[in-house]
């Protein structure tokens, strides 16, 4: 099975030695707007005749980050599964089947990794910080060295599975449903 570097979008275009190295523009996909998109799925669902809280609307949302991608496929899951009401448990059923549809991806992103850059991901995952060099979180996590952390971060950034914000100095795990299933695994 081939590595996660060798199927990462940023590296087909961005990488000298790929065949589409320039070949399209880098662009950033920001949350979608979270007060827009609870309206947008509250209108969407009633427009086909089935009914969504804006409370259920909003939990949707902060599973999945406000992210484009995810949103689409959890509101795709959610409405094929009910009648005519969402419920919290339908909410709870869909997120496992979003999760279970990208397991595939997930494990193969993770036989890319190494035990170390798997823990601490895991770690990020449980508890995002913008202390990970401080003794108690390295204790809590069990993450060796300054040194293999730095590694690890370094590995982690620029497979694009891991981010620091800027404006907090949080570490967090990029992509909100493999947060979720590293923390469903136990990993």
């Amino acid at each position: 099975m081939r590595s996660v570097e060798a199927v990462n979008g940023y590296d087909i275009f961005n990488d000298r030695k790929r065949p589409f190295f320039q070949s399209a523009l880098n662009y950033e996909l920001q949350p979608l707007p979270y007060k827009d998109l609870i309206c947008f799925i509250i209108a969407q669902f009633e427009i086909a005749g089935k009914r969504i809280s804006v409370e259920n609307a909003a939990g949707i949302s902060k599973l999945v980050s406000n992210h484009p991608y995810y949103m689409q496929k959890f509101c795709f899951f959610l409405y094929e599964e009910i009648d005519k009401e969402v419920t919290q448990k339908d909410i709870i059923a869909t997120n496992q089947v979003v999760m279970e549809s990208e397991q595939v991806v997930f494990e193969s992103i993770l036989q890319g990794l190494t035990t170390k850059q798997i823990t601490l991901l895991s770690a990020l995952a449980r508890e995002p910080t913008a202390k990970l060099y401080s003794a108690s979180y390295m204790s809590q996590y069990n993450l060796g060295s300054t040194g293999g952390i730095q590694q690890s971060l370094d590995s982690l950034s620029k497979k694009d599975l891991i981010e620091k914000n800027h404006e907090t100095g949080v570490w967090t795990v990029v992509d909100p449903i493999f947060k979720n299933w590293l923390i469903k695994m136990s990993l």
